[in-house]
């Protein structure tokens, strides 16, 4: 089902891609792209270096190829939510629910198709929750989920300082991984 809510979303985003400056960003993110610019505070180093090297490869439409970028990530991001809901709740449906709201809200919808770090963002919170659930559940973590789990969340930090708000889920889940020698859940 996660494979299948992407695939909606980037059915009903990627027709909508922005292909020219938007109301938001857009401009400033693609000049950066182009030219090597430094963004707004914070900088979004994460997203900077992503869309530059992008930019690089298809540099026909800058706007274009940062909104399919965005498009991407935030049906990645829906898949995500999917995963994650789905192993809070243990319920497909509700689950499946949940992220098809998310990713087919209007606000969702705008950010997906333009050029701008909110679907990047979204990607990388996803990851983060996803993997902390994750651990939580496992029986054993070994030292490759920690590590991921420590990367997503300093990739997600460097990106957008809203991530901030989800280190106490990190934390709890990396620590009661690391010190659990058998299985429970973090909550």
């Amino acid at each position: 089902l996660a494979g299948l809510l992407m695939v909606i979303a980037w059915e009903v985003y990627l027709p909508r891609a922005a292909v020219t400056i938007q109301e938001s960003d857009s401009g400033e993110m693609a000049a950066a792209a182009v030219l090597g610019g430094v963004l707004h505070p914070s900088g979004y180093p994460v997203y900077a270096e992503l869309s530059r090297w992008l930019v690089h490869l298809f540099p026909d439409n800058p706007f274009k190829t940062l909104a399919v970028l965005s498009a991407l990530l935030q049906g990645a991001a829906g898949a995500l939510l999917f995963l994650s809901c789905l192993g809070v709740s243990r319920n497909a449906a509700a689950a499946a629910a949940m992220a098809l709201a998310w990713l087919l809200y209007a606000p969702t919808v705008r950010s997906a198709t333009d050029a701008e770090v909110f679907a990047l963002h979204h990607a990388l919170m996803g990851a983060m929750v996803w993997q902390a659930i994750r651990l939580c559940q496992s029986q054993a973590a070994g030292p490759l989920r920690l590590f991921l789990l420590g990367l997503t969340c300093g990739l997600a930090g460097a990106n957008h300082q809203t991530a901030v708000l989800w280190a106490p889920l990190a934390a709890a889940a990396f620590f009661s991984a690391a010190s659990r020698s058998g299985g429970g859940r973090c909550w």
